[in-house]
This record gives structure tokens, sequence and C-alpha cells, in this order.
């Protein structure tokens, strides 16, 4: 993978320790750069008004995003 593909791979991580529910708002608000809760309140409002899309986009996200320490440790090659 090239490097500009590693960056892009990297930058939304779950964040299952400092984060609420598989900490995927959490990885979302730390790649974007902005407040968690504010990342949570618009996923919450989003799930008001398209509950399916949203909770199908949130589980995919929890399955398909690597969590931190997974990265952390595929780096250091220990995993």
């Amino acid at each position: 993978m090239n490097r500009l593909g590693r960056r892009l791979h990297r930058r939304f991580l779950r964040d299952p320790v400092h984060g609420w529910l598989g900490g995927v708002c959490q990885g979302l608000a730390n790649g974007l750069g902005v407040p968690a809760n504010g990342v949570r309140i618009a996923v919450a409002i989003a799930a008001l008004l398209f509950t399916m899309p949203v909770l199908i986009g949130y589980a995919a996200a929890w399955l398909l995003m690597d969590s931190r320490e997974e990265a952390l440790l595929a780096d250091r090659g220990l995993r």
C-alpha cells in the first residue's frame, strides 16, 4: 500500500478505550479533528430521523474500522 493509502486507511480508527459504544464516534471525531460529543449528537439526531440507515452504517463502521489498539500493535509488528 502506498503512503497516501496508508494515511487514508489509518485516519479513522475506532477508539473503544475512550468511546462509549465501540468507539466509532470517538474514532470519527479523532479522524476529523472535532469534539467527540459533537459527533455523538449528530449521530443521535441522524438516528432519530433515519433510524435503520444509521444503525446499519454504525454497525458496518464498528465491524470495518480497525481499533486503535490493534493498529498500534500491527504497526509494531506484535499482532
